[in-house]
């Protein structure tokens, strides 16, 4: 997969210094184009404005709201264009309505190759914004861990492999990143990988891309999934984990699997997920 056009979610007045590093380290990198889409909270209203009544007030009433929206993303805004100024990157700045939905939001990255969104430390919204674009987007998503560990580059790329779509889904989506990586390692869990595409395989059909990777196998205990997936990146000392987003939705309710939910919750290493 080819990067030329990546997008990046901030949240306004949330930290986002790790995203926008990244961000723009990826750009420079690929050639490409990095479109910042900021979302922002419903701003609070005076009371008159909540009571305006006649076209004049009402007038009034919205344009003090579309102030104290762009007030409120002036020190994002700020940010972005510093960084994206310092890297020499071609940048476009955009935000996103309050009242968008996390399925509107995540819709928008059909439209890039790539989107990089905060790995969810708590709250709803940030979660479900989350795991929407990892299930629904059809676009890859690193996710990254403001306060965690990011890294100047991708040398060290540890992709999972269990046979399924997904994971063949997000080594296609990884290529760019495991092409340029000095240490690919392919890790199996339990030696979990379908019959029909076995994990010595894989490591063929890699090296016909120009990609040596090591085969990393490992038996869990009795930790879950994603906890033995973040323990070996810990002991490859990984910059990249690459692995496919696994869940499903049910009407309004997005379900994630269980090592998908525990990484996204957990890893401190950034992350691209596939589904």
């Amino acid at each position: 997969m080819e990067i030329k056009d990546i997008l990046l979610f901030l949240e306004a007045g949330q930290s986002c210094g790790a995203r926008l590093a990244l961000a723009a380290a990826l750009a420079r990198a690929h050639g490409a184009i990095l479109t910042a889409l900021c979302a922002c909270p419903e701003p609070v209203t005076d009371l008159a404005d909540d009571y305006a009544i006649g076209p004049e007030a009402v007038g009034d009433a919205l344009a003090h709201r579309s102030a104290a929206i762009v007030q409120s993303l002036a020190p994002t805004e700020k940010a972005f264009r510093a960084v994206v100024a310092d890297r020499a990157v071609e940048a476009v700045w955009t935000w996103a309505a309050p009242n968008e939905t996390s399925l509107q939001l995540a819709a928008r990255a059909r439209l890039h190759d790539l989107a990089i969104i905060a790995r969810p430390a708590g709250g709803r919204i940030g979660r479900r914004l989350a795991e929407i674009a990892a299930l629904t987007s059809g676009t890859p998503c690193l996710f990254v861990a403001e306060g965690g560990r990011v890294p100047a580059s991708f040398d060290r790329v540890l992709a999972a492999w269990n046979g399924s779509r997904e994971a063949k889904r997000a080594l296609d989506d990884g290529l760019e990143f495991l092409k340029a990586a000095k240490h690919v390692g392919l890790l199996v869990v339990d030696g979990g990988a379908d019959e029909l595409a076995p994990a010595e395989a894989v490591l063929r059909h890699l090296a016909r891309h120009g990609i040596e990777a090591s085969l990393e196998r490992v038996c869990k205990a009795h930790e879950d999934d994603g906890s033995v997936l973040l323990g070996q990146c810990d002991r490859f000392d990984a910059d990249l984990l690459v692995m496919g987003a696994y869940g499903h939705s049910r009407a309004t309710e997005f379900i994630l699997g269980g090592a998908t939910r525990t990484v996204l919750a957990e890893a401190s290493l950034p992350v691209l997920m596939s589904h």
